[in-house]
């Protein structure tokens, strides 16, 4: 698998996740088993952003990503 397409994957998986809705539209962090330099490159490359999720009222928050916009369009791209 090349690393372009380990980036899609990973826009993919997070979009997936958005769908639910207890996590208000991001994946939280400990979820990513990917590689952690991946979510950071794609994090300075504005593909994801870091936002806080809070899954619940009896669960701590947690960090996470979330699709940008232009992650969005990505994915829309790609399907």
């Amino acid at each position: 698998m090349s690393y372009r397409s380990k980036q899609f994957e990973l826009l993919h998986l997070v979009h997936a996740f958005s769908q639910l809705p207890a996590y208000g539209g991001a994946m939280p962090r400990r979820l990513l088993i990917l590689d952690a330099d991946l979510v950071e490159e794609m994090v300075r490359n504005r593909l994801l952003e870091k936002k806080r999720v809070s899954p619940g009222r009896t669960m701590l928050p947690q960090d996470g990503v979330a699709l940008t916009q232009l992650g969005r369009r990505l994915v829309d791209i790609g399907r």
